[in-house]
């Protein structure tokens, strides 16, 4: 994280996130550095579905036409947060840690999205571990996607 807090402070740029699968293990992960004040405004954990609709304003209607662990929603709480925490880089991930399949997706299903440079970036993963270990993969999986956009320059 301390080369992403780097990068960030360096372009002058800010980061949130809307977190259900890693509960807020992103959001952890850039405040245990240094000077992370500098470039994070903030972040919602919105695990429950009634958290994302009333928080992030994504509609039931949404949530069971495409389903929770979707591209769909995680863009939806993106756009949510950044309506809210209009950071320059906004970061969300959803999907199934386990223990069981969940929608119809098999444990280590994630969906991520990294909305940069006003573009929608949206990824899927399917991680193989423990509970702890996909979240953790996962973080870490896209705080190196955020890096290579912001090295990119929005190309």
């Amino acid at each position: 994280m301390k080369k992403l807090i780097k990068l960030l402070a360096k372009n002058g740029l800010t980061i949130a996130s809307a977190e259900s699968i890693t509960g807020g293990l992103f959001a952890s992960e850039l405040v245990a550095v240094d000077k992370a004040s500098s470039v994070y405004l903030g972040s919602f954990i919105t695990y429950a579905n009634s958290i994302k609709e009333s928080v992030l304003k994504i509609s039931l209607e949404d949530i069971e036409k495409y389903g929770v662990i979707s591209a769909e929603i995680v863009k939806l709480m993106a756009g949510g947060t950044f309506e809210l925490i209009p950071a320059d880089v906004i970061v969300s991930f959803s999907g199934n840690a386990g223990p069981s399949k969940l929608e119809g997706k098999p444990v280590g299903s994630i969906y991520t999205c990294i909305k940069i440079y006003n573009r929608y970036h949206i990824y899927y993963d399917q991680l193989k571990g423990s509970r702890n270990e996909i979240r953790q993969e996962i973080v870490e999986i896209t705080k190196d996607r955020i890096i290579e956009l912001l090295t990119k320059k929005g190309d």
